[in-house]
């Protein structure tokens, strides 16, 4: 990984830790990857990781909140959304401030959502 990309994401690490005082970080492994993975109260709420040809940012809070996705498809055009994550090749796709917001819009959304059973 090029070290700008590196300082990247070390950005959005510490983004996500000065918006979401709630979680944890940990080295852990998401799709076969390591990866940078947030918990809160041991459950998983977060995910980054630098894959081979694109990065990841996982959201279970937009997972289980599609209109959280919907708000930020439209703010982000040029990456790749799915159900519950973020997939971008270049970090000018996904500005910081926009990783700001959505990691507010999430912080406080429990975790699993009302009516899903912890597992």
């Amino acid at each position: 990984m090029a070290p700008d990309q590196k300082k990247r994401l070390k950005e959005f690490h510490d983004t996500i830790m000065e918006e979401d005082g709630n979680v944890q970080p940990e080295i852990g492994v998401l799709m076969g990857k390591e990866a940078l993975i947030y918990k809160q109260n041991g459950e998983f709420k977060y995910a980054l990781a630098g894959l081979k040809n694109y990065f990841t940012l996982h959201v279970m809070p937009m997972y289980a909140n599609p209109e959280i996705r919907d708000t930020y498809r439209t703010a982000l055009r040029n990456v790749k959304f799915q159900k519950g994550c973020v997939n971008f090749k270049d970090f000018k796709d996904f500005p910081r401030e926009i990783l700001r917001e959505l990691i507010k819009d999430s912080r406080d959304l429990e975790l699993p959502p009302p009516g899903v059973k912890k597992t």
